[in-house]
């Protein structure tokens, strides 16, 4: 017998439009639907473009993003609180098998209902995940990114940063109540999971991936003109990312390989400061900026360059690394997050905030075309193999049985 499936909560945005971490509710929901009864899925905000399957129901709290920092911050203080009460109500009309928390929290977050839906649906299983790592948001402008989906400088947001933080240690001696009640707690990767383990040893862990979706692309890399190697970094541009020590790196790499280039695509807070390193130092004619460009235009830009770097110094499990390995990308990242077990042997990784290192590998990469073809095989079929949703969804649809057997 088919399960029901409570999701409470799935991302506060809840979308079929973003190409990014944001996207893995959306493509657990569209995906493993197909193997349950149904799925009730609970969200901050819709926003859907295409029709949900006929046996998912979306239950937003709110019509649509504000505009206003403040307003979005306290929607995102009471979210829970709202997700449990909004829960609880379902619950009393509905028997579900799974409660699954699918949010991917982090340990300074608190759902009450992973307590207490027990206490309302006592057959029920409850199920937390996919788990990443935790991202430090060391700067208002990142956490006003999770809020509006945009860069914000203001009184108000230095505040709200401030008290976001104060509330996120506040809530974490329930952390882990939390943890210890699930009846499982998914980690996206075995990185997370040694890390929450050490913090929760009575917790029940497993690990299933996060990804994307399956790529039907060829890409021949071998009409990639070989003598001019083409470097590729996309996100935000902030502090967080890094990028300052790529420009640093291409500083001196010019110099040793005068045909190769670098594009940055993305837009931020960080973009003046970018774009006067690139001027001061006479590198305008070997690093273009693209500002930020539509998804099509990403995904061609993975195809026209020959290797792909992201120097980022906080992240937990970037999206564009496992899209640009999809598509025959060799690696240059830094060892944050998940990264180095997501890369594995598709690439380089070093030390963050290291321009020498990033100058060293990137410098390895461009004079060595076989390690670059090696790479970029073993990229592909590992993406191939442990990182796309068909594949994920089947261990989540096997994570749901075990539970209920």
């Amino acid at each position: 017998m088919k399960p029901n499936v409570l999701v409470a909560p799935a991302h506060y945005l809840f979308s079929d439009t973003i190409k990014s971490e944001i996207a893995w509710s959306y493509a657990l929901v569209k995906y493993i639907s197909s193997e349950v009864d149904s799925m009730d899925v609970l969200a901050g905000v819709g926003n859907m473009t295409h029709p949900l399957p006929r046996n998912v129901s979306l239950y937003p709290l709110f019509k649509s993003r504000s505009t206003s920092l403040l307003v979005e911050f306290l929607r995102h203080l009471f979210f829970y609180p709202l997700i449990t009460l909004r829960a609880v109500r379902l619950m009393r009309k509905k028997k579900y098998q799974i409660i699954h928390h699918m949010l991917p929290l982090s340990y300074a977050s608190f759902n009450p209902l992973v307590l207490i839906a027990k206490l309302v649906n006592p057959q029920a299983k409850v199920i937390m995940g996919p788990l990443q790592l935790p991202q430090i948001q060391k700067e208002e402008q990142d956490l006003n990114v999770v809020y509006l989906g945009k860069q914000e400088y203001s009184l108000m947001s230095k505040i709200i940063y401030k008290a976001t933080m104060l509330l996120s240690e506040a809530v974490k001696p329930l952390a882990k109540k939390m943890f210890e009640s699930a009846d499982l707690v998914v980690c996206n990767s075995q990185t997370s999971l040694r890390h929450y383990s050490r913090l929760f040893p009575n917790a029940k862990f497993h690990v299933i991936y996060t990804g994307i979706d399956k790529s039907s692309h060829q890409v021949n890399r071998s009409k990639l003109d070989p003598k001019k190697i083409k470097i590729l970094c996309a996100g935000v541009f902030s502090k967080r990312k890094g990028q300052i020590f790529l420009l640093q790196a291409m500083n001196k790499l010019v110099k040793k390989h005068p045909d190769v280039s670098l594009t940055m695509v993305g837009g931020g807070d960080q973009d003046s400061v970018y774009r006067d390193f690139v001027a001061k130092n006479n590198l305008s004619k070997r690093i273009k900026f693209t500002g930020q460009v539509p998804y099509s235009e990403l995904l061609q830009a993975y195809q026209t360059h020959h290797i792909f770097c992201l120097p980022t110094l906080s992240d937990t499990s970037p999206y564009v690394i496992l899209e640009a390995m999809s598509y025959g990308l060799p690696i240059v990242a830094t060892d944050i997050g998940s990264i180095k077990e997501m890369v594995d042997k598709a690439g380089l990784i070093v030390s963050p905030g290291d321009s020498k290192a990033l100058e060293i590998s990137l410098s390895k990469l461009i004079s060595q075309p076989k390690l670059r073809f090696v790479m970029s095989q073993a990229g592909a079929k590992r993406v191939n193999r442990y990182y796309t949703w068909d594949k994920i969804t089947d261990q989540w649809v096997n994570a749901y049985h075990r539970l209920l057997t």
